[in-house]
């Protein structure tokens, strides 16, 4: 079963900004983060720290800064952009 932790919403103000979930690489269950990310095109992105983001209390699957690529999944409580694999260092 996985979790979707806190809320995330779009400010539609900001350009190539999406709202997007990374999974925390820790525990059994699955569990995601809500953050944001540049939009690079063709389904790539780039991951920043947002507020919420403290490396001491949690970890990341992808660090700040990291390229992916994301994709669409469904949750219980709605469908999700997900940060995936890694596309660089």
């Amino acid at each position: 079963m996985s979790e979707i932790r806190g809320q995330s919403s779009l400010d539609s103000s900001t350009h190539n900004r999406v709202d997007i979930y990374v999974r925390l690489s820790e525990g059994g269950t699955e569990v995601f983060r809500p953050t944001q990310a540049l939009d690079l095109g063709n389904g790539h992105f780039r991951l920043e720290a947002t507020a919420g983001y403290y490396a001491e209390d949690e970890t990341w699957e992808l660090a700040p800064g990291s390229e992916f690529r994301g994709e669409f999944r469904s949750f219980d409580s709605g469908k999700f952009l997900v940060a995936m694999q890694a596309t660089k260092s």
